[in-house]
């Protein structure tokens, strides 16, 4: 696959959210739900390292980099969730507390590396409140911080 510089630096945040994804969960057993999917990067990346199975919801992902299941519509906490074995996101912004309430909701595992950026956190509010909040809505979610290009990132996930 070809990237051009805008891929190379996403791919960066892909290589280690998979990494991280595969160290806890194991991926080659799982039916993985990819929220906000965009251009599939990490999808790609998951499938040809941990040949894990993924399932992309985007209503913009213009993902081409392999030909399988991409949802053209939002993510939101009624979204069937059955099907799969963990929710994901990378850089989901608004989207995570909708991932957080329904993977609590359907009893599944879930893994979303947030962005620290101001306008990615909802309401205004200080990324430290934001993150406070999303921990508050279970006691089972656990964090861990990353470094990824010499800053600090926080995922958030549940086993």
């Amino acid at each position: 696959m070809d990237y051009d510089e805008e891929d190379d630096y996403t791919l960066s945040f892909a290589i280690s959210f998979a990494d991280f994804l595969n160290s806890t969960f194991i991926l080659n057993s799982l039916k993985v739900f990819e929220i906000g999917g965009d251009n599939g990067i990490l999808r790609d990346y998951m499938q040809r390292k941990y040949k894990c199975s993924s399932t992309i919801i985007d209503p913009h992902s213009y993902a081409t980099c392999i030909e399988q299941d991409v949802i053209k519509e939002e993510f939101s906490k009624e979204t069937d969730v059955e099907r799969f074995d963990i929710l994901i996101g990378l850089f989901i912004c608004h989207t995570a507390e909708d991932v957080i309430i329904s993977a609590i909701k359907n009893d599944k595992p879930f893994a979303i590396l947030l962005c620290p950026r101001p306008l990615c956190v909802p309401n205004n509010q200080s990324y430290s409140n934001w993150m406070k909040y999303l921990l508050s809505l279970s006691s089972t979610i656990q964090v861990k911080e990353i470094e990824i290009k010499n800053e600090k990132y926080h995922i958030l996930f549940k086993q």
